[in-house]
Formats: structure tokens, sequence, C-alpha cells
């Protein structure tokens, strides 16, 4: 399935591409796009961290305009269609 992944502000700088589909397993969860996701792209090193994983305090995780707290977290299953967005905290205008 499918999914959009947009990158805001200096998360964009070191991903190189503003946005992209990216192709992903029916019903990953947020926490395993994130972390593949980390592996494909070198500037999103610090999204997440600890044991067990959650996110930094540096980012915001938006799926289809919604913040992932107020849905699953990172157990959040992702859909075909999805948009994910992920926003520095000090993202600029």
């Amino acid at each position: 399935m499918k999914i959009s992944l947009e990158f805001i502000g200096v998360v964009l700088n070191n991903a190189l591409e503003k946005k992209r589909n990216v192709e992903v397993d029916e019903g990953i969860t947020m926490l395993d796009f994130l972390q593949n996701a980390m592996s494909a792209y070198e500037g999103l090193v610090d999204i997440l961290s600890g044991d067990p994983p959650r996110p930094t305090s540096n980012f915001i995780i938006l799926v289809n305009g919604r913040e992932i707290s107020v849905l699953s977290g990172l157990e959040t299953k992702l859909k075909s269609g999805d948009e994910i967005a992920i926003i520095p905290v000090s993202h600029g205008g």
C-alpha cells in the first residue's frame, strides 16, 4: 500500500525531498514505519529514542493532520492513502 510522507523544516533539509510516496506493508504501525524511515533517511535518526522507543520531544508527528498522541500513538496502524508529516517543534514559518 502507498502512503505519503512529508518532511517539514530542518527534517526537509536532511531528507532532500519535501514529500514522497512510500510503499509499505498493509497494517504497518507508526513505530515500524518510523524505524524503517530512520534507516532510509539519515536526518531522521533522532525522531525516536529510548527503550521502548518513543517520539522525542523535538518532533510532532501527524497522520492525516492529527497528532499521533490523539490516535494510538506509535501503535497507530497506517492505511493506504494516509498522509504522514514529520515536523520539528522549532520549524519556522
